[in-house]
């Protein structure tokens, strides 16, 4: 799980220091916790329950132009032309660009070794659908490491707090970007896109959560 690592988007932040790719590493916690915590990806078979709504499967081969933009600039709009993306890591040393730097594939190989950003719906507790991203790969397991975004017109509201402990305030400034109330949103469910070859993802959110410890902690 990716302790560190976390961005929030919108107009109150200052571009510059953003997150490199979400790492996946181990903590202390099982899957049972994680599960209690309500942070667990659903096993394979309920995933696959829930394939047949996946979101942009079709989109994923097709060539794309040079496109590049900061992962915390994806809109809406991008996401559907391209519900694939990757990180632009050979590429940090080009002028404007850093490790926030993503760039739309022109296809997805099923072996493809790096961190994915893929289109992503949400159903929150009262049925509202919300939309924006996470990122795949192949050790990415838990709300850590996958870090589900929402796109909002005021910016992405993400659910990982990294190390830090956020504030309540800083929580409910998060809820009201999404227009709702925290009744109202959670159980929050994610279920990404699924590039072929890639196994479904999906699981519950439960709330805002963040590391402390060595241990994961709902806020």
């Amino acid at each position: 799980m990716s302790q560190g690592r976390r961005h929030r988007s919108g107009p109150r932040r200052t571009p510059g220091a953003r997150p490199a790719p979400p790492a996946a590493q181990e903590t202390r916690e099982t899957h049972e916790e994680r599960k209690d915590l309500g942070i667990a990806n659903d096993p394979p078979r309920e995933a696959a329950e829930r394939a047949h709504a996946a979101p942009g499967q079709e989109a994923f081969a097709g060539r794309a132009p040079r496109v590049r933009k900061q992962v915390y600039e994806l809109t809406l709009a991008d996401l559907e032309r391209y519900p694939a993306w990757e990180y632009a890591e050979d590429e940090e040393d080009v002028p404007g660009q850093d490790e926030a730097t993503v760039r739309p594939l022109e296809h997805v190989a099923p072996e493809h070794p790096g961190v994915l950003i893929v289109a992503c719906t949400f159903t929150a507790a009262d049925g509202t659908v919300l939309r924006g991203y996470c990122h795949r790969g192949p050790r990415l397991i838990d709300l850590g490491a996958i870090q589900p975004y929402v796109i909002t017109p005021f910016g992405h509201v993400g659910f990982w707090w990294g190390l830090r402990k956020p504030m309540q305030a800083e929580l409910r400034d998060e809820v009201e970007r999404l227009g709702t109330t925290a009744e109202r949103l959670f159980p929050l469910h994610y279920r990404a896109a699924a590039p072929p070859g890639f196994p479904e993802c999906s699981g519950p959110i439960a709330g805002f959560f963040y590391v402390a410890d060595g241990r994961v902690r709902k806020a």
